[in-house]
């Protein structure tokens, strides 16, 4: 019994945590190829592994820099070089360590212990059998995971060959006219080339210029590594031609048939609602001049005062409220636009132009208010409302309608009843 409490004991002792300073764990980065086929079940797909010991990540706060990526399952960690000649596979790492400020209850650890335990297990039995399709959960999981990136690879490739073939279609007819015609020019002046020099002339001056280029080329690499001296200029990589990158641009300016398709929808939809405008400004305009007789009607800014305004005379305590007018017999009738008219909808102010009532002129403040493009055009008119008498400002869109509201209150104000 003494002997069973006490291996008890001894296994408590080791299931209970240690501090992250002695922990002999590591942090394991994966490097995996990127090919649709080492993604399936049963394939290698990792190239390397980097581990980085979490005892020294702890201990200096901060890891960056480049790494060697190693073989799968080693503890070793190289540090790499910045040397463009080194041709071991390298990563960049950068990781920060921040110890957790919040007091950890007893549940918690309990499980992070399980956690931990079945991370093991589920590992041990992965490198046992090295199954990657039916394997643990988490391999599961993870299989079904990679198959999905490899569908959606496998879909982006066919959408880009399918753009590009459209790409050409769209160039060969005349759907870019300047770059087809461009095209167009070249193939002629290609053609008639062709027709005066040989073939086979012009392929042995093609094949012998890459060959020079590609000779030029490793030469320049070859003394480079070998002097390990490198200028900015061998530093960066080589740039492309402007012929190059000009017919890049080109190819990527023709639209394909779902840039069209889009085009030609919103433009679809911007003719049907000029159309829709125009059908009815037309309805609007028979209504008035022939069922309602008006005598003047036009889009308008009325001056109204602002919410929460202050008694502060240095900033402006209303503003402009775009408004639909029509003077109707001796009424003027204000709607908050054209479609509330358009929608029989009852207007939001009356004013009878009968009696005392007619056009006012601008008082000192409102004048000061108002900028010089805006005065021109203010008109300000007082009449009988539905609490009294009112007067209200508004800012006409041209002189040309400010003189017919004008010759419409003042006819209105003057008939007779």
């Amino acid at each position: 019994r003494k002997q069973k409490k006490k291996n008890k004991i001894e296994e408590e002792k080791d299931m209970q945590l240690g501090s992250w300073s002695e922990s002999k764990d590591a942090l394991v980065v994966q490097v995996c190829f990127k090919d649709v086929i080492n993604r399936y079940a049963n394939l290698e797909r990792v190239l390397g592994e980097v581990a980085i010991p979490v005892s020294k990540l702890i201990e200096n706060g901060e890891i960056s820099g480049w790494f060697q990526v190693l073989e799968a399952g080693t503890t070793r960690v190289i540090r790499g070089s910045e040397d463009p000649g080194d041709e071991m596979p390298q990563v960049y790492i950068r990781l920060n360590w921040k110890a957790p400020e919040v007091k950890i209850s007893d549940a918690e650890r309990e499980a992070s212990i399980v956690a931990a335990e079945e991370l093991v297990r589920t590992a041990a039995i992965a490198s046992i059998k090295k199954v990657g399709w039916i394997g643990s959960s988490i391999n599961t999981i993870n299989s079904v995971r990679g198959v999905g990136d490899s569908i959606q690879s496998v879909q982006n490739i066919i959408g880009k060959v399918a753009d590009t073939l459209e790409t050409i279609r769209n160039l060969i007819n005349f759907t870019h006219p300047q770059k087809s015609t461009l095209i167009l020019m070249i193939l002629i002046f290609l053609s008639l080339l062709l027709m005066i020099i040989p073939t086979r002339v012009l392929v042995l001056l093609g094949v012998t210029g890459q060959y020079v280029a590609t000779g030029v080329t490793e030469l320049s690499k070859s003394r480079a590594v070998s002097n390990k001296e490198h200028d900015a200029k061998s530093e960066t990589s080589p740039k492309s031609s402007p012929f190059a990158i000009w017919m890049a641009n080109a190819m990527k300016s023709i639209p394909t048939d779902e840039d069209l398709r889009r085009a030609f929808f919103w433009e679809s939809r911007r003719v049907a609602v000029q159309e829709a405008n125009k059908v009815a400004t037309r309805k609007r305009v028979r209504r008035l001049e022939r069922l309602w007789k008006a005598h003047w009607y036009s889009q308008v800014e009325l001056r109204v005062a602002s919410k929460g305004s202050s008694s502060n005379t240095t900033t402006k305590s209303w503003h402009w409220k775009c408004s639909f007018a029509v003077i109707h017999g001796r009424r003027l009738l204000l709607w908050e636009s054209e479609s509330d008219f358009d929608e029989g909808h009852p207007p939001l102010q009356r004013i009878f132009l009968s009696g005392h009532a007619g056009i006012a002129s601008l008082s000192p403040l409102e004048i000061r208010d108002l900028t010089g493009v805006e005065l021109p055009l203010v008109v300000t008119i007082f009449g009988r409302g539905s609490i009294g008498q009112e007067k209200i400002t508004l800012l006409l869109p041209s002189s040309e309608a400010k003189e017919g509201l004008e010759d419409a209150v003042i006819s209105a104000s003057l008939k007779k009843e």
